[in-house]
This record gives C-alpha cells, sequence and structure tokens, in this order.
C-alpha cells in the first residue's frame, strides 16, 4: 500500500517531461514523508525491509519519475542505512 503512495506522489510531481526547475525543499519533505527510507531498514528495526527486491522496486519506481531522486535513493539507503 505505501508503495502505491509513493507511486501515486512521484505520478503528480514528476509526470510533466519537460520539467527542469530543482526540486524544493517542501516536495522533497512531502516525498520523504511517505517512507520511501524505511523499504532499506530491516522489519526488525522497524522498517520495512523484508527481501532485497523491496527496496529495489522502491528505487526503480522513483527512477522512473526523476533520476536525480531515483539516484539519491538508490545510494543513500544501501550506503547509509541497509548496514543496520
Amino acid at each position: 500500500m505505501a508503495k502505491t503512495k509513493i507511486e501515486e506522489f512521484l505520478k503528480s510531481h514528476f509526470s510533466a517531461v519537460d520539467r527542469q526547475e530543482p526540486y524544493g525543499e517542501e516536495l522533497l519533505r512531502d516525498f520523504l514523508q511517505l517512507g520511501p527510507l524505511h523499504y532499506f531498514i530491516p522489519t526488525s528495526l522497524g522498517g520495512r525491509l523484508e527481501r532485497v527486491e523491496s527496496y529495489l522496486e522502491v528505487v526503480e519506481t522513483t527512477s522512473y519519475y526523476s533520476v536525480p531522486l531515483g539516484l539519491t535513493l538508490g545510494i543513500s539507503g544501501p550506503l547509509f542505512l541497509q548496514p543496520m
């Protein structure tokens, strides 16, 4: 269900191909409130990571709508959160 919310948010904010302006702080805050980083944290620690595919799906969906945001998520998650 949370992945659906993430995808709906991305569709509504990043669907315009010609969007070239930088992301505002409010937009990034709203995106992070959906909990995309929870997919990098194991369920035993309160996250949603059950298997590797769970966070790869979130990174793939995010990258489809915004490559810079997908790269940020794909690098930050495994590097800083997954080692927990």
